[in-house]
């Protein structure tokens, strides 16, 4: 599970990053949506 979110989504968005280290978000918005992350996984597996 780990390994498939390293590849399918923390991979891609390295690459976007190093390609375009100008349009990164800030660190405030990034916690904001790892949170809606995993406020949404929490429902799913209740």
């Amino acid at each position: 599970m780990v390994e498939k979110w390293l590849s399918g989504e923390v991979a891609p968005a390295y690459d976007r990053y190093k390609a375009n280290p100008g349009e990164t978000k800030p660190l405030a918005e990034a916690a904001s949506r790892v949170q809606q992350h995993m406020d949404s996984a929490a429902k799913k597996v209740r």
